[in-house]
């Protein structure tokens, strides 16, 4: 809890930095202990979720797509950082394009790209995984397509 904690209060001051409190909604969330939506008056679905290397097994891969299933509204859209292999992901994007989503794999930029002479021109329709380096890890961007 202490490292998650650390993370939420990270994230929390990127969006105040960012100006975006009014728009960006920072919370932590127990997959395992989602509130029903009927049962809570305060609940409000969200537009996107966000997250990033959340599966390592097949209990989390269903975990995960349950809370998504729960709390995004619909029509709304599920970004997500996933490690090239892992124990479970099969089986969360195999939910995901089942449940009604249809993914885009946004391609990884190499940091080359960025500080070149054509630097100014990096295409918006690929990310820079900073940090410890993206190399073994997607991004994907599920939109909820059951409406379609």
């Amino acid at each position: 809890p202490v490292r998650c904690d650390e993370t939420v209060s990270a994230m929390r001051r990127n969006v105040a930095e960012n100006r975006l409190d009014n728009s960006v909604r920072v919370e932590h969330i127990d997959w395992n202990r989602l509130p029903a939506k009927k049962d809570d008056t305060n609940f409000v679905p969200a537009d996107t979720i966000m997250f990033a290397d959340c599966v390592y097994n097949e209990e989390g891969a269903s975990a995960l797509y349950d809370a998504i299933q729960t709390m995004l509204k619909p029509g709304g859209n599920v970004i997500g950082v996933l490690p090239d292999f892992r124990v479970g992901l099969d089986s969360f994007e195999k939910a995901m394009k089942s449940g009604g989503f249809c993914p885009t794999i946004i391609p990884r930029m190499e940091k080359e790209l960025l500080i070149g002479p054509n630097s100014e021109k990096h295409s918006t329709e690929k990310f820079l995984c900073s940090g410890g380096g993206g190399k073994h890890y997607r991004l994907l961007w599920w939109r909820d397509c059951r409406a379609q």
